[in-house]
């Protein structure tokens, strides 16, 4: 593939194949060792014919129109020859223009191909089958059939593959001659790049997706010709799209089995395991970029995680994995703004189990989850957002994540204590604090929420008069975190026990408390009580 471009090779996709965007099911794909069996086990008599006769890389028992039908379904015999017989009728017209030289005859069988055979354009109609029964055709039927019978009447036939679109390549009088088989006028019918440009965007056709590094999905734009990433290829390739073609739509319908199939058949036409997997893997790519760069991020990733599954492996993997970040990012987001916690908890988890280790993901995930659960919390689901974060800091391990994510939840839980506080409800304040520590212990949350949470349980104990625990609180908040708030109810809770031991005329007990008291803050009434128990 060409750097990060997941343009197909073929024309397909975004370009003369399927595109829907309601990709349903996800299923369980079939190991593709099992689906090469398959492929044989689901081949018509004639497919498995002609295989056989590829078996050499060329075809001898077949010529390329036989084989386009073949490979476009028609189911028997009879059916073939009808079909071929008709399809050759336009020659007559290519041999008696033949006398005046080659481009003659080129352009006489390209006239009579349209005229009597083709009739409407539709980017998802690969089956030269259906091209010469009903006149319906896309790039690949319109390229292969024309090179069929291109060959039949004596001239060098190839093809050219754009990203989402492929043509085809004469060799006429000795110089290449290119033919957009799709456009009526076909001979070089373009007067600049402007005009092929426009006629691209009429068929619905682009150049791909491009996934950059970082992770942003953006169009590349119309493919221009001889400005592109053109590629020169054989008609047996082209052959092959027939069947990548209709796999690409039965992934797109969630048929992966059925989809492990054609491509198996694609890779018998064109023998190789690179250039089946190359085939494969741009096909996929480009359906669930497309799906991605459409929002449909659920589709999109049906599809990323079938290739993940299937036999991704190096360069490709790593490719799969970065547009795997892409697409539960997507989901993510999707989730968090639609507040809906199973689905957010869902992406993350997979996304963890499909790309372990990616430092961006997991930091965005943390952000997802303190974004939603905070909300939560605004929207009264207190108890919702809690369970959410501990959850998810136990998903992430004992990493930063998990802190930052135990520190979020403090901040929930130090909002309910002092709520309860300021109602009154001092031991449910305690309570909530208690568990709150309890719940994080295992994850180390930053020292200053913990210092808050402290400090909460000093004041709630010190509304209820309980100052000595309020003050072993207090300490405690401080000796992990230094606040004024915290030091002053220090203050106020020593100040209160000395006064205390005072009046039950326990001077060593009030001059401990007022010594400590006064450490804390120099006050005029503790040092009256310091000279009163002196007396």
């Amino acid at each position: 593939m060409r750097g990060l471009v997941f343009a197909a090779l073929l024309a397909l996709l975004s370009g003369c194949a399927s595109t829907s965007s309601a990709a349903t099911g996800a299923g369980a794909a079939a190991r593709p060792a099992d689906l090469g069996r398959l492929a044989l086990e689901r081949a018509t008599e004639l497919e498995r014919a002609l295989f056989d006769d590829l078996a050499d890389g060329r075809l001898d028992a077949f010529d390329l129109l036989e084989a386009s039908l073949v490979v476009s379904g028609v189911p028997d015999r009879a059916a073939l020859e009808a079909l071929h017989r008709k399809a050759v009728a336009v020659e007559a017209d290519a041999r008696v223009a033949g006398a005046k030289g080659e481009r003659a005859r080129a352009e006489a069988l390209f006239v009579a191909m349209h005229e009597r055979l083709l009739g409407r354009y539709d980017r998802a109609q690969s089956s030269v089958a259906v091209t010469v029964r009903d006149g319906v055709y896309n790039c690949v039927a319109a390229t292969l059939l024309y090179n069929a019978l291109a060959l039949r009447v004596g001239l060098a036939a190839g093809a050219v593959d754009l990203p989402t679109h492929v043509y085809t390549r004469l060799k006429l009088d000795g110089r290449e001659v290119d033919v957009e088989t799709t456009h009526p006028r076909g001979f070089e019918p373009f007067r600049s790049d402007a005009d092929y440009q426009r006629f691209l965007e009429q068929r619905g056709l682009d150049s791909g997706l491009v996934a950059a590094e970082d992770g942003r999905i953006a169009p590349r734009g119309v493919a221009r010709r001889h400005a592109g990433p053109e590629r020169p290829i054989g008609n047996l390739e082209v052959l092959s799209y027939v069947y990548a073609n209709a796999a690409a739509i039965a992934l797109d319908r969630g048929d992966h089995e059925a989809a492990w199939v054609l491509f198996a058949k694609a890779s018998r036409v064109v023998p190789g395991d690179a250039t089946y997997r190359h085939n494969r893997d741009a096909l996929l790519h480009n359906l669930a970029l497309g799906h991605l760069q459409r929002g449909d991020h659920a589709a999109g990733m049906r599809l990323v995680t079938f290739a993940l599954d299937a036999e991704a492996d190096g360069a490709s993997a790593a490719k799969w994995r970065r547009l795997a970040v892409v697409g539960y990012a997507g989901l993510a987001e999707r989730a968090v703004a639609a507040g809906d916690a199973p689905a957010l908890e869902a992406a993350l988890a997979q996304a963890r189990a499909r790309v372990p280790g990616d430092a961006l993901l997991a930091h965005n995930g943390v952000a997802w989850t303190q974004q939603l659960a905070l909300r939560l919390s605004e929207q009264g689901q207190r108890d919702a957002a809690s369970a959410l974060l501990l959850r998810q800091a136990a998903a992430t391990g004992r990493s930063e994540g998990a802190r930052a994510l135990a520190g979020t939840y403090l901040q929930l839980v130090a909002d309910a204590a002092i709520a309860d506080t300021e109602a009154g409800r001092h031991d449910a304040a305690v309570a909530e604090v208690d568990r709150g520590l309890r719940a994080v212990a295992a994850y180390a949350p930053p020292a200053e929420a913990l210092a808050q949470l402290l400090s909460l349980k000093g004041l709630a104990h010190f509304r209820a008069r309980r100052f000595a625990v309020a003050a072993e609180a207090c300490r405690a908040s401080l000796a992990l975190h230094a606040n004024d708030t915290t030091r002053r109810n220090l203050f106020a809770s020593l100040a209160n026990l000395a006064a205390d031991a005072y009046r039950a005329k326990d001077c060593a007990a009030a001059l401990q408390f007022a010594r400590e008291a006064l450490a804390v803050q120099d006050d005029p009434a503790l040092r009256d009580l310091e000279r009163a128990c002196r007396r």
